[in-house]
């Protein structure tokens, strides 16, 4: 049975675009580099609140989710707004910013929760640099250097895709 450009496969039911649902969306639709950062900000959002989260209840350094945070932003750049370099280093950049401020809150967060006082006296005592420089280790920070250039690895589109060679 040959179908048309028109027709439905099943009698009696209407295409999408027929029904007034509209076109549906175009797998090769042009790339939009603000839509692409906004979600890869969304993203890095919820990487550096899961890291904060798991930092902050746990008492934990979980460096690895900043590998996942890093893959994850720079897919959302490369899929809606293209592989281009610049998109690689915006990439990166989030990828960092977004997972040091999830460690900062997150070490807030834990000695509020240890110590017992609030968040106020506890950001008024210990600044987001003495953070840095105190609470963070080496290993903290070669992660997060992985998760930037995983970031722009992917963005760039020079990361090895899986199961490609």
């Amino acid at each position: 049975m040959s179908v048309g450009p028109n027709e439905s496969a099943r009698p009696g039911h209407a295409l999408p675009e027929q029904a007034g649902w509209g076109a549906p969306p175009s797998l090769g639709a042009a790339p939009n580099p603000l839509r692409g950062v906004l979600i890869g900000v969304g993203v890095g959002i919820a990487g550096g609140a899961l890291w904060g989260v798991v930092l902050a209840y746990s008492g934990y350094v979980l460096s690895l989710i900043a590998l996942v945070t890093g893959a994850g932003v720079g897919m959302s750049l490369a899929r809606y707004a293209g592989h281009r370099r610049e998109l690689g280093i915006v990439a990166a950049v989030l990828t960092a910013v977004s997972c040091l401020a999830g460690h900062v809150i997150g070490t807030y967060a834990s000695i509020t929760r240890s110590a017992h006082v609030p968040l106020a006296q506890v950001r008024s005592q210990i600044g987001v640099v003495q953070v840095l420089r105190h609470g963070t280790s080496f290993l903290t920070w070669v992660f997060v250097a992985l998760g930037a250039f995983y970031a722009f690895q992917a963005a760039t589109g020079k990361g090895r895709r899986f199961g490609r060679r």
